[in-house]
């Protein structure tokens, strides 16, 4: 069931709609309060549109190369159990000859 959450971001109250529960919704929403705040810090731009816009660019950006990582980590893991079964089935194939 949804639950219905205050949250709060740069510095105004919003009410949101989440399946996860408040516990969830909060530290999403906290998580992207801090990004503004960082971003507000280093780049010194205070209109909330373009805080919020460079806000949503930063998170996908750690989004796609986390997926990117993610996906090359598989690969990686593919190809290691691919040569360990390789391995095994020639150790097994060298007994049963042996």
């Amino acid at each position: 069931m949804a639950t219905k959450v205050e949250i709060k971001v740069m510095g105004q109250k919003f009410w949101v709609t989440h399946e996860k529960g408040e516990a969830h919704i909060k530290k999403l929403a906290g998580y992207v309060n801090d990004k503004v705040l960082q971003l507000r810090n280093s780049t010194g731009a205070v209109a909330s549109y373009r805080l919020a816009l460079l806000a949503a660019l930063d998170i996908a950006d750690e989004r796609f190369s986390e997926a990117e990582q993610r996906k090359e980590l598989e690969e990686l893991v593919k190809k290691r159990v691919t040569k360990i079964i390789e391995k095994l089935k020639r150790s097994l194939t060298e007994e049963e000859s042996g």
